[in-house]
């Protein structure tokens, strides 16, 4: 058997049933009759560095140690580390590897979180983020130059591209992706095809706000010239489906999945740190009114601006400046630490952390380890779980947990020690003052779509149940069910379950013992230079996921 794995990074369930029943995306709506499909659970946080990861090894943030695209620091108060993460600094094999270690052929088209590109058994062309989104960075090296550009407009033109210019280079990826992973499939020589794109989340980022008339950014004569966006891009994937499985015989498994869903940005920010200061767990330095005032000021003043524009400033300050402003509209060095028993983690968007300043693990700790700490830690789970919008007197938070009731494995350490999850209309915030307060309209111009944290699985293929709706597939599922589908045996160290729900007749799951820790880029050791990380950073803050 073999399988073609189709990744739309961000798709939602939300945008593609309307259309289907629209009649508008027929390829997808075809193989959701031939097979299964439903909901997929992403990561928590649900953001693409820690999904795809996940995704990748079939394990939970625990084991293979990623929370996003940079790595956090829990050791500073600030949590602030820009350091990105490379494809050698995740611990657990990937599918890739272990396909290819048992002698199975593999393709893997952009798939994110794969740079830079390391040998396995058939070829790769790194995924998001790299250093320059036009270039094809390959295993081979020679397939660069076959594969030629695979995006039309730079990092630097992105920032300023219209919508025109984004479909016309969405409509470019998809030519070349189709193209690539084409002959891949035609070939006949892998067992496993994938390929990833960006464009529904980036869309679903940049233009929900002309999608979707209740948005605070929505205008009708916007709406009425860029309304159908997000319909196009989609337009555009159903058609890059259509061309991956046209003609495909009986043997081929069609997978397609996304890290996470899309929707509307929360209008609302719950700010974590100001709850803190209330309930008396986080205290502020006295006798700064100064420091206050400028905080504030600049807050309120950077708050006006859209990212791009904050980033085109920031971009023009000295090293050391640039840091100082970072962290000023962190924090604005209000806080005093040796006071402050816990302190807000940012994850991403609607799901938050709290670290405890603990004595001996922090530089300033004044929480006991042990029974102190356990105390703590509870207090805060419950008064979490309980706390209401002063507005509307309704819940704010969904579910508050411990870490250790989400997560387990040798990576536990870089999660912060409680996480909490926000209802629909609340996203984190960083003000210090205001329990709710809204989120800055240049945030929702420019990002007017969110993540959120149920993305599509669909499968098709021998023995699958026709038109079935799964309910409880899980984005770590994935891999073992792809390694059932090829007969393979599933490690038994992976989080992820076969979902054997989805075959008639389901056979017995084969495990196998675990292949040890070891990382994909065991040939990557150098890390990247200051040009790759600066481009990759480039990338990242154009995205809105670094300051």
């Amino acid at each position: 058997m073999k399988v073609l794995i189709i990744g739309l990074d961000g798709a939602t369930f939300d945008v593609i049933e309307p259309f289907i029943e629209a009649g508008k995306l027929p390829h997808l709506a075809a193989l959701m009759e031939r097979g299964v499909y439903g909901p997929l659970e992403s990561t928590l946080p649900p953001v693409s560095g820690a999904a795809w990861v996940s995704f990748m090894t079939g394990k939970q943030p625990g084991r293979h140690g990623i929370l996003g695209f940079t790595q956090h620091d829990l050791s500073r108060y600030d949590g602030l580390s820009q350091t990105v993460v490379r494809s050698d600094m995740y611990a657990g094999h990937t599918i890739f590897d272990i396909l290819s270690d048992r002698g199975l052929r593999v393709s893997a088209y952009r798939v994110p979180m794969t740079y830079p590109v390391w040998p396995i058994n058939g070829e790769m062309v790194a995924g998001h983020p790299t250093p320059d989104r036009r270039q094809a960075f390959t295993y081979p090296a020679y397939l660069a130059d076959r594969i030629g550009p695979i995006m039309l407009l730079s990092n630097d033109e992105i920032r300023g591209a219209g919508v025109e210019d984004e479909l016309r280079d969405a409509r470019f990826q998809t030519d070349v992706m189709a193209r690539y992973m084409r002959r891949a499939v035609r070939s006949g020589g892998f067992d496993l095809v994938m390929g990833v794109t960006g464009i529904s989340d980036g869309f679903q980022h940049k233009f929900w706000k002309y999608h979707d008339p209740s948005h605070p950014c929505y205008t009708v004569e916007e709406g009425a010239r860029w309304g159908t966006a997000i319909e196009q891009g989609y337009a555009m994937l159903d058609d890059l489906v259509g061309a991956l499985i046209a003609g495909l015989d009986e043997e081929w498994f069609i997978y397609v999945i996304s890290d996470h869903g899309g929707g509307p940005r929360p209008p609302w920010q719950f700010n974590t740190n100001a709850w803190l200061r209330q309930q008396g767990w986080l205290h502020l330095v006295s006798g700064v009114g100064g420091r206050r005032t400028a905080y504030r000021l600049l807050k309120q003043v950077t708050d006006r601006f859209s990212n791009p524009f904050r980033q085109w400033v920031k971009r023009r300050l000295p090293g050391r400046l640039r840091k100082q402003v970072t962290r000023m509209r962190q924090y604005g060095g209000l806080i005093d630490w040796p006071q402050s028993r816990a302190y807000r983690v940012p994850l991403y968007s609607f799901v938050e952390g709290i670290h405890l300043n603990v004595v001996g693990r922090q530089p300033a700790g004044c929480v006991g380890p042990g029974a102190e700490y356990e105390r703590l830690r509870e207090e805060i789970v419950a008064a979490l779980r309980d706390v209401r919008d002063p507005r509307t007197g309704e819940p704010l938070v969904e579910q508050a947990w411990p870490r250790e009731a989400l997560y387990a494995g040798p990576y536990l350490d870089r999660i912060p020690d409680i996480v909490f999850r926000m209802r629909p209309q609340y996203a984190g915030g960083g003000e210090l003052d205001g329990l709710v307060s809204p989120t800055p309209r240049s945030y929702l111009e420019h990002f007017s779509g969110d993540h959120t944290l149920e993305g599509i699985f669909i499968l098709a293929g021998p023995n699958v149940r026709a038109g079935t709706r799964l309910t409880d597939a899980r984005l770590i599922d994935v891999v073992p069910t792809v390694l059932y589908s090829l007969g393979q045996p599933v490690p038994e160290d992976m989080d992820g379950r076969v979902l054997l729900e989805a075959f008639t007749p389901a056979r017995p799951v084969e495990y196998v013992a675990s292949v040890g820790p070891g990382r994909p880029g065991e040939t990557n050791e150098q890390g990247l230079s200051p040009e790759e990380e600066a481009g990759i950073l480039e990338t990242l803050r154009e995205l809105g996921y670094v300051e």
